[in-house]
């Protein structure tokens, strides 16, 4: 009874062996051409996001010793650096760079991965996003109290 579920095991663990990606053969983070977006998001704040979660590893506060990566130094804020390798995408934003993005060695396969911006301009800190985020807090606020007001009458 044991045996084929011996085997089920043993051929998982053979076949899981296939879908490592060696790091020298991963394709290196590249800064993709963000002017197009930068008149809709004024940066308010720093910050980075990234579409896959074990890239936001990756993304680092610059410490004294780290090295900056020379080759990113256009899409990457001052306090930041690249450790290694990222498989999708990340979103970087400061007041002085505005928002920017990195494309990943799985992003960089995309055949518009160079003009796809655009996405960062969801999460990174623009003021524009934030008046519109306001603007529904306080519509959802005033609903609530008229409800509320409403009530009391009945």
């Amino acid at each position: 009874m044991l045996g084929p579920i011996v085997i089920l095991i043993l051929i998982d663990l053979a076949t899981s062996k296939l879908d490592v990606v060696r790091t020298s053969e991963l394709r290196s983070p590249k800064c993709v051409d963000c002017e197009g977006i930068q008149s809709q998001c004024t940066v308010y704040r720093e910050g980075h996001f990234c579409a896959n979660h074990a890239d936001k590893g990756i993304i680092q506060k610059n410490h004294i010793y780290m090295s900056r990566t020379e080759k990113l130094l256009d899409c990457l804020p001052d306090d930041f650096n690249v450790t290694g390798p990222i498989m999708d995408y990340c979103c970087l934003w400061t007041p002085e760079i505005g928002c920017r993005q990195l494309a990943g060695h799985l992003y960089q396969k995309h055949s518009d991965w160079r003009e796809a911006c655009d996405i960062c301009v969801k999460v990174c800190a623009c003021e524009e996003n934030r008046v519109v985020s306001a603007g529904v807090r306080l519509t959802s606020s005033i609903k609530w109290l008229l409800l509320v007001v409403v009530l009391a009458l009945l």
